[in-house]
């Protein structure tokens, strides 16, 4: 995350993002029905952080009595 975007979040009062650990694949090749390869960059969330998932309300509330 750069500064200007953080610089751009302040200003217009936005939430933070969920997350700011992004990994990026870069030049991946997409085939095309004509024949024409397009490149690609595809940012997504770093593997990290979709393995920590909320608990459900049922883990939480287990075993009280």
């Amino acid at each position: 995350m750069r500064l200007s975007s953080h610089l751009v979040q302040r200003m217009l009062r936005l939430p933070p993002p969920p997350t700011r650990n992004l990994t990026v694949e870069r030049r991946l090749r997409v085939p095309l029905r004509d024949g024409a390869v397009l490149l690609a960059d595809r940012r997504s969330r770093h593997p990290a952080v979709t393995a920590c998932r909320p608990r459900s309300s049922a883990s939480r509330t287990a075993g009280r009595d």
